[in-house]
């Protein structure tokens, strides 16, 4: 009995000498919360891995401050006062709980968690304990561990300074890689703090931070790496502009981009020239050299001088200047005002009150055009009491034609029995169908429409052949097919007949041969300079029998037709240029003078003669 007493009491030894493993895997992770700003630094193995932003007690003593462990880790943790299941949207814990060995307790009355009102995050608003984003809070579940050591305290300092102070090893600061622009001279630092100055100075000027460690940067420099005090620094780089600011109201000068530089001095209402931009900053050459101004409801850029007819649909609200916040308490009814300058969607007018600016929903800008158009409605089209989306009734027109009086920006307006009313149609045929009967040959497969327009395609096809159209609309014909009157929009489409012709056509330079009266449809092959006999022409177009059967030609500088030969006399009474063939476009440097030829050839108002450098070709004036 001894024996066992003495195994128990070495075991029970063994036991209480041996670290807990939850201790032993979260060595390295600390979380700190510091009430005085509502924020929460998470750091593992000495790296401050990333910041958060909290809500705590709406009272100073409702969130416990002290070194304390997190003891568990809840998903969906039921709100019990409030009968609320875990994983609610009503839950005000959210979806994940950290919980604290806080006060006594364990876990089960102070945690970290998510909340179901994300406006609360960076305020003092709960009962003690510390809130998160949803999904910020479950980012920081999956990386923390069981028994890590959390500080919350209330403190000006930094938690670089409040790890430090704990105990905690800051081995290094947060890995970065960012622009930064420098804003003053600077010294550099061989380590971040104020003791490791150096005699080296960096001017004002763009650079790469590497590392961030509280408020400071570690970059590279000629002579390594070195830090320089976060302040006086701005993220990114100063865009240089040279952009009209017009000044609405008063605008203070600072020295920086930065709101604590700010200075006495204040611009009143003007227009100032911008020379750089960051971040809603504006740099402006003043009295005092180069400043800063950050304003409020300030005109960037010009305003564009108009004359511009606007009609009111609504009540619309006049404004001081075109900035919502500058509303004022009258109102326009609807009407028709004129605008005399434009900015940004709003509009300047003159008013009994001086000039002023509106905004308004649906405005009819500039003029309705006055018309008398045919429109007809293919499918079930909607009425509307103005020319906006957000104006629909609930009357519609069945496929019909109607009679547009008027068209604004794709709309158009018609009389209905509920009076005026405006349609927005789609695929509507706007204007008349034209009449016609016309062949028109396909020459390649050719897909049927409901409509003459592409989204109305049938799957029925087509094949080359000639079919006769009896209706065109932009570019579109109606035929009569075995599945009722179709709609086509054929490529490459011989619209009308060939003609019928026996033509002889003098080729004078390389002519490529084409499948079909298109450009698309070259071939290949070449006809050198010669004289071919034409079959068939249609629009520019000669159909000429080949080796490779019957094929089209669109020739540059032909002579179509004989060239009719002559023995005829003409005196020249001017210089008169030597051309290679009867064309404008092969005009040579050689000139006769004035002199008596004798043309041998004529065509087209061109005369052919023999000269020195062989038979050439001459245009009379």
């Amino acid at each position: 009995m001894r024996n066992i007493a003495v195994i128990i009491v070495l075991l029970v030894s063994f036991l209480i000498g041996m670290p807990h493993e939850a201790e032993a895997s979260n060595q390295g992770q600390l979380i700190i919360i510091n009430k005085s700003n509502n924020q929460l630094a998470f750091y593992d193995n000495g790296k401050l891995v990333r910041t958060f932003s909290v809500g705590t007690g709406r009272d100073n003593a409702f969130t416990p401050e002290g070194t304390f462990k997190i003891v568990n880790k809840i998903k969906n943790r039921p709100y019990y006062s409030g009968n609320i299941p875990g994983g609610d949207p009503r839950n005000p814990l959210g979806d994940r709980w950290l919980g604290l060995d806080a006060r006594g307790t364990y876990g089960t009355t102070y945690a970290i968690h998510g909340n179901n009102n994300p406006a609360s995050i960076g305020n003092y608003v709960s009962a003690g304990c510390v809130r998160m984003h949803n999904h910020e809070v479950r980012w920081l579940f999956d990386q923390v561990k069981l028994n890590t050591t959390v500080i919350i305290t209330n403190t000006n300092n930094t938690f670089e300074q409040i790890a430090r102070s704990r105990g905690y090893q800051i081995t290094q600061g947060q890995a970065i890689n960012k622009t930064i622009t420098v804003l003053e001279r600077t010294h550099l630092y061989n380590q971040p703090n104020t003791s490791s100055r150096t005699s080296a100075v960096l001017n004002p000027q763009s650079v790469r931070a590497t590392e961030k460690l509280s408020n400071w940067y570690k970059i590279n420099t000629w002579m390594g790496p070195r830090w320089i005090p976060s302040n006086n620094t701005i993220d990114g780089t100063i865009k240089n502009i040279s952009q009209k600011l017009t000044l609405t109201e008063n605008a203070r000068l600072h020295n920086q981009p930065i709101a604590n530089t700010r200075r006495s001095e204040v611009l009143r209402p003007q227009m100032v020239q911008a020379t750089g931009e960051w971040n809603g900053w504006y740099r402006v050459n003043t009295w005092l050299g180069s400043k800063w101004i950050k304003p409020s409801n300030v005109i960037v850029g010009e305003i564009k001088s108009i004359s511009q007819k606007i009609t009111l649909t609504q009540n619309t609200y006049l404004h001081n200047q075109p900035f919502t916040n500058t509303r004022r308490s009258e109102l326009l009814r609807p009407q028709t005002v004129q605008a005399t300058g434009e900015w940004n969607g709003w509009y300047r007018i003159n008013t009994w009150v001086g000039p002023k600016w509106i905004k308004p929903s649906n405005a009819i800008v500039g003029e309705i055009k006055q018309i008398s158009q045919i429109i007809t409605l293919t499918q079930n089209t909607y009425l509307h009491n103005q020319p906006f989306d957000n104006t629909r009734r609930s009357d519609l027109l069945r496929p019909q034609t109607v009679q547009a009086t008027g068209e604004w920006n794709g709309w158009y307006r018609i009389n209905t029995w509920v009076g005026p009313k405006w349609i927005k149609p789609a695929n509507a045929i706007v204007g008349e169908i034209k009449q016609i009967s016309q062949s028109i040959t396909l020459t390649q497969n050719t897909h049927l429409h409901n409509q003459p327009f592409a989204n109305t395609r049938r799957s029925e096809v087509l094949g080359p052949q000639t079919v006769q159209a009896t209706g065109e609309w932009n570019g579109w014909y109606r035929i009569n097919t075995w599945v009722g009157s179709k709609w086509i929009q054929p490529t490459n489409a011989i619209v009308g007949e060939i003609k019928s012709i026996s033509q002889s056509i003098t080729l004078t330079q390389n002519t490529h041969l084409h499948n079909q009266p298109f450009a698309n449809t070259r071939r290949s092959e070449v006809l050198g300079p010669q004289t071919v006999q034409a079959t068939g022409e249609w629009n520019g177009w000669y159909r000429v029998n080949t080796w490779l059967g019957s094929k089209w030609i669109q020739p540059t500088n032909a002579i179509v037709g004989e060239i009719k030969s002559i023995s005829q006399s003409i005196t020249l009474t001017q210089n008169t240029y030597l051309h290679n063939h009867p064309f404008a476009n092969t005009r040579r440097s050689e000139v006769l003078q004035p002199q008596t030829v004798h043309a041998i050839g004529e065509w087209n108002g061109w005369y052919q003669i023999n000269t020195w450098i062989g038979p050439k070709w001459i245009k009379v004036n």
